[in-house]
């Protein structure tokens, strides 16, 4: 068979981005002892007050510490504890947070929570319903104890699904309260990360604390994988990117500066669809994972790669198996830097190129939404590649190139 990779319609591919952080892996978690580092967290649902925060190691089990919102603003020290980290915010009947959607002070009552799982215990840290559901991940895939890859991927998927424009979930956002107004977020990723969560918690402008809501809603309808509405969530698979988008926008106008505003009509739409292909990889696995024709889950660990060219590519080479007509090798070339890259329209770019064991060679090429997101580059290679089968022969659609997530360690 013939064909080439083309661009996703504009139905919403979820993907990966690198969230900064040391690699990691292997089962058991990367528990670290060992100097005198801080980390400094920021919870926002907007602005939270007097709730009881806790800091666990990689198996969200073991107290490090246990301090109140009011602390957190001078650093916490974690007795020398340096590997993966789980906070846990919990409500009491003192607490409160600064609703993003009603613009007031709500009770974050006794019941309520909020999570974060982070690669290192060092550093500033944001929380909030992205972190939040990236610990819901981890849970429902019983990733405890957290590796630092782990910990680094779970924040990354929900990030480019729910948040494409950010560089990461987890740099603290500009906090909303009762002190934010007409022009108080700018274009950088404190001011986009907090319209974004912000256009979250919009979803759920019915209810009586909207943030909250929207975190119950979402942790719930993320079991399957899919953020598609379960009957009672106030959004759809149909309309979730549509809404927040909107949300996006009219917030903007609302809070942002004239940049912010701008930069919002060039956002990537959010997908509800979250991306699991690092885990079939296994534990510190090489290859490529994808799902191509019936839904089939590729799994390769036949891997090759070469160093940057001359024009600073580099290539990653990896042999299919288990794909029936589609087995064969698929070759990724790429910057050879952290980024996203639309595939161009011939092979002088970024590419994916096939080459099927059943057919004849496939000339693949980019058209629309075909990328390829480099997660890492250097020794590491890591990334996510997404797009269609589409047949040289009448232009048909053969199958899905969907969200490809491709690794390399040559350690």
């Amino acid at each position: 068979m013939q064909g080439r990779i083309v661009g996703a319609s504009r139905h919403f591919w979820l993907a990966v981005l690198l969230v900064a952080g040391c690699g990691g892996g292997g089962s058991g978690g990367d528990d670290a002892d060992g100097g005198t580092d801080t980390v400094t967290v920021t919870p926002s649902l907007g602005r939270l007050e007097n709730a009881t925060v806790n800091f666990y190691r990689s198996d969200g089990a073991t107290l490090i510490t246990t301090l109140e919102t009011a602390q957190l603003s001078d650093g916490v020290s974690l007795d020398g504890y340096r590997g993966p980290l789980v906070v846990e915010v919990l409500g009491d009947g003192d607490a409160r947070y600064f609703d993003e959607s009603t613009l007031t002070m709500t009770p974050f009552p006794e019941g309520a929570s909020l999570y974060a799982v982070y690669p290192r215990a060092e550093g500033d840290f944001a929380m909030s319903i992205l972190t939040d559901l990236a610990h819901r991940i981890a849970m429902q895939r019983n990733l405890f104890p957290l590796s630092v890859r782990e910990a680094e991927i779970v924040n990354a998927i929900v990030r480019h699904s729910l948040a494409p424009e950010l560089g990461s979930q987890l740099t603290p956002p500009t906090v909303f309260d009762a002190g934010t107004t007409s022009g108080s977020l700018d274009d950088d990723g404190p001011g986009r990360y907090a319209l974004k969560i912000a256009a979250l918690a919009s979803l759920a402008e019915s209810e009586p604390s909207p943030s909250l809501a929207i975190l119950d809603y979402m942790r719930s309808d993320i079991s399957d994988g899919r953020l598609d509405g379960d009957g009672s969530a106030p959004y759809t698979d149909l309309n979730l990117a549509v809404e927040v988008d909107g949300g996006v926008r009219e917030l903007a106008d609302d809070f942002g500066t004239v940049a912010l505003q701008a930069a919002t009509t060039t956002y990537r739409w959010i997908d509800g669809h979250i991306n699991m292909g690092f885990l079939a990889l296994g534990e510190a696995a090489n290859g490529l994972t994808y799902n191509i024709g019936a839904g089939a889950l590729v799994h390769t660990e036949d891997v090759e790669t070469t160093a940057a060219d001359a024009a600073g590519f580099m290539t990653f080479s990896a042999s299919l198996s288990e794909a029936g007509l589609y087995s064969g090798t698929v070759t990724l070339r790429f910057p050879a830097e952290v980024g996203r890259y639309e595939c161009s329209e011939d092979d002088s770019g970024t590419y994916i190129r096939t080459q099927y064991d059943a057919g004849l060679e496939t000339v693949t090429t980019g058209e629309g939404d075909c990328y390829l997101e480099v997660l890492k580059a250097g020794d590491v290679i890591e990334g996510l590649v997404s797009g269609r089968v589409v047949s040289a022969g009448d232009g048909s659609v053969t199958g899905e190139f969907e969200d490809g997530y491709f690794y390399y360690d040559p350690a």
